[in-house]
C-alpha cells in the first residue's frame, strides 16, 4: 500500500502534540480539527500551495513510531476502540488481525453477523432441481424455508442486468 505519508508533512510544517497529548502548529496555537463521516478527527492546512489533511491517530502513532508507521501490511490501532481517543497511550501499530482483536465481543459479533448475512444461505441447485419437478412456489419456498417470492425467483432466475 502507497501511503501519502501526509503526517511527514505536517511535522516538517510544525505541528507536534504538546505534554498534554493537545495539537500544536507551529506558533503553538492548538488548530481546529473536525470528525471526518467516519469519525476520525483530521486537520487541514496549506502544505507548498496545496491542501493537505491528515488524520490526528496517524499522526500520534508517527509521533511513536516514526517510519514503523509505513511498513508492509501496518495499520494503526486504537487499544480502547474508540476512534476519539488519540492518546499517546491508546495508539499503537500492527496488523489489521491485531486491529480487528482490538475490538469488544459484541462488536466482533455484530460485524461477524453481519459479514455472513451476505453469504448464499439455499443451495441453488438443489432448489432449482425441486421447482422443476413440483412447479410451484409454495411448495419449494415451504420445503426450503424460503421467505419471499422475490428471493425464491430470484435463485430461481438470477440477477438479470439491463
Amino acid at each position: 500500500m502507497e501511503y501519502n505519508k501526509n503526517e511527514q508533512k505536517a511535522k516538517e510544517s510544525g505541528f507536534y502534540f504538546d505534554e498534554n497529548n493537545v495539537l500544536r502548529n507551529k506558533k503553538g496555537n492548538q488548530p481546529k480539527t473536525y470528525l471526518n463521516k467516519d469519525g476520525y478527527k483530521q486537520h487541514s492546512f496549506r502544505y507548498k500551495g496545496k491542501p493537505i489533511n491528515f488524520f490526528i491517530h496517524r499522526m500520534v502513532a508517527y509521533e511513536k513510531f516514526g517510519e514503523l508507521l509505513y511498513g508492509e501490511g501496518m495499520v494503526v490501532r486504537h487499544l480502547n476502540n474508540n476512534k476519539k481517543d488519540n492518546s499517546f497511550d491508546n495508539i499503537s501499530i500492527g496488523t489489521h488481525k491485531e486491529n480487528m482483536g482490538d475490538k469488544n465481543k459484541n462488536e466482533t459479533l455484530f460485524w461477524a453477523i453481519y459479514a455472513s448475512s451476505f453469504l448464499k444461505k439455499h443451495n441453488h441447485q438443489e432448489i432449482k432441481d425441486f421447482y422443476a419437478k413440483e412447479r410451484s412456489y409454495k411448495k419449494t419456498m415451504e420445503k426450503f424455508s424460503i421467505p419471499s417470492k422475490g428471493t425464491l425467483h430470484f435463485i430461481l432466475n438470477g440477477r438479470t442486468k439491463k
